[in-house]
């Protein structure tokens, strides 16, 4: 478990309804939650390095994003939206579950995307591409991204702009 800044964000309606929008994370805060003192140094270094995420070597790869292309409402505050998740380069379309509410003139959005890592190249220790591998020496494809984001009025369209905390 860990977390990883949003640094951007922006969310685009239409008669009410979310019709795009993007977000930008910035992949060289990944920060480990679940240990402490060096071995949290090292994780969160390996993580940044060529092995997963390949913030350490290239800027290029510093930042991910996610391209909204359009939300269906699928009960009370639930959305099931979809888009483009880009990371080290590589595009794929994504879908994820969110609940969008509004709160003191504010959106939240609260949800979690799940991405296999392997199709954007981040295959170390990956038992689809090591097949030696066994027990505790696989990491799993899935990578859980849970999020919760507010988000204020103020675009250059009235849309509301994101304000993302550490996820």
């Amino acid at each position: 478990m860990g977390t990883v800044d949003f640094t951007e964000g922006r969310l685009e309606f239409t008669d009410g309804q979310i019709v795009g929008g993007r977000f930008t994370i910035d992949l060289s805060t990944i920060s480990a939650t679940d240990v402490q003192g060096s071995s949290k140094k090292n994780l969160d270094d390996h993580l940044k390095s060529d092995d997963f995420f390949g913030v350490s070597s290239s800027e290029e790869n510093r930042h991910a994003t996610f391209v909204i292309s359009g939300a269906e409402k699928s009960q009370g505050s639930n959305y099931r939206v979809t888009g483009e998740l880009t990371i080290k380069g590589a595009t794929h379309a994504e879908t994820l579950e969110a609940s969008i509410t509004e709160e003191s003139n504010r959106l939240r959005g609260k949800g979690k995307l799940t991405f296999d890592r392997t199709k954007y190249g981040i295959i170390y220790r990956s038992g689809n591409f090591f097949k030696d591998l066994a027990g505790d020496k696989i990491i799993h494809n899935d990578v859980e991204l849970e999020f919760d984001i507010v988000a204020t009025g103020g675009g250059d369209e009235g849309n509301p702009q994101a304000s993302a905390p550490r996820t």
